[in-house]
């Protein structure tokens, strides 16, 4: 996640070499791979978080991280949902012209990037 797309995808390559896996799988795998990167791209900072977490082993899920590989993998991910969802969320962002939302936080502490978030979408 950190190193970036390209050295994940010469990870991939060495992980099928080392684990002896067929040419004729090794190309599909290798292939199916190669998208994931953009996938993780397309991924929320706090859901970055949580993948990074949870591959790391630093989070008590374990496997949350199949949340997001799983359906990448079934083809469902937001890799294949295109330009379709862009579409979605600019007309969500024009119906909401003309609102604003106040957030006030009461508690006086900083609000972090992942606590404002989930209210970003039309900003």
């Amino acid at each position: 996640l950190d190193q970036g797309p390209a050295a994940y995808l010469r990870r991939t390559q060495k992980f099928a070499a080392t684990w002896g896996v067929p040419e004729d799988v090794r190309v599909t795998l290798l292939a199916t791979l190669a998208g994931w990167p953009h996938e993780v791209t397309l991924l929320s900072p706090t859901e970055r978080k949580e993948l990074r977490e949870s591959s790391n082993g630093t989070r008590g899920g374990g496997g949350s991280y199949l949340r997001f590989l799983e359906p990448f993998l079934e083809g469902s991910g937001r890799v294949h949902r295109g330009p379709a969802v862009a579409d979605e969320r600019s007309a969500a962002a024009e119906r909401l012209r003309g609102y604003a939302l106040l957030i006030i936080n009461l508690t006086g502490a900083d609000l972090s990037s992942e606590q404002v978030e989930p209210f970003q979408m039309g900003l």
